[in-house]
């Protein structure tokens, strides 16, 4: 079960053909944080809200023509016939497959960023153009990311030990942060405002999980909620143990 589950944005990177269909590639920036729920009690599982970029790979037949319906309007793209449940994969009546690109855009594929990446250099020939995973990426500096998830680590046992209010400083003014205007950052992580966000690159994706390894450090002791906090980034993120 997901706590917060939520859309950033939904972005067109890639657009191609492959066969007889045509192909997009569309990013979709999420931020998340899963529970479960055990004999009536909910668990957290994400200490933190995270945030995750997949890419959708859809296709639909190059020569298709108008169709009869829609499943967006739960009627059947053959006959047009009103579908009786919206999980139903064949019409009642006329008995066509109901999630078919010879009528509409289906779903495909489901990937992270770093997969897309590797897809995009495999399947060349197949895209007119195709961009970054994240098109919005550009936006962050490494040292944004950084910052960001070094004070969630930071708040994550509910309070700012002195040397971890100094750290923090230390490292914003190394970054060319101005240091006085960090209150807003301490009272965001303090209340579970601010998201856990990850570059692309898994090799900048490592050297930030350090910094916030030696965040966790710096008070020289490793609260549980900062433990499991940095144990939940490292899978989420795949990042070697």
């Amino acid at each position: 079960l997901y706590n917060r589950l939520y859309l950033n944005n939904s972005v067109v990177i890639g657009a191609g053909k492959t066969g007889d269909n045509n192909l997009l590639a569309i990013s979709l920036k999420l931020s998340s944080q899963k529970i479960s729920l055990a004999d009536g009690r909910l668990n957290i599982i994400d200490p933190a809200v995270v945030s995750q970029t997949w890419v959708m790979i859809m296709e639909r037949a190059a020569s298709v023509s108008q169709p009869a319906g829609s499943v967006f309007s739960y009627s059947c793209p053959q006959c047009g016939g009103e579908l009786k449940n919206t999980d139903d994969i064949k019409c009642q009546y006329c008995g066509s497959d109901i999630n078919s690109d010879l009528y509409d855009w289906v779903i495909t594929g489901m990937m992270t960023g770093p997969e897309f990446e590797a897809y995009k250099v495999q399947n060349k020939e197949i895209f007119d153009f195709a961009y970054d995973s994240d098109p919005l990426a550009g936006l962050y500096h490494v040292r944004d990311y950084a910052l960001n998830n070094t004070m969630i680590v930071l708040a994550a046992d509910g309070q700012f030990a002195e040397e971890e209010r100094i750290f923090a400083e230390k490292i914003a003014k190394r970054w060319g942060y101005d240091p006085g205007k960090l209150e807003g950052f301490f009272s965001m992580a303090q209340i579970g405002r601010l998201t856990i966000r990850m570059p692309e690159s898994q090799k900048e994706r490592e050297k930030i999980y350090k910094l916030m390894v030696k965040a966790a450090n710096i008070d020289q002791t490793v609260a549980v909620q900062e433990e499991t906090l940095l144990e939940s980034v490292r899978k989420t993120y795949g990042i070697a143990g």
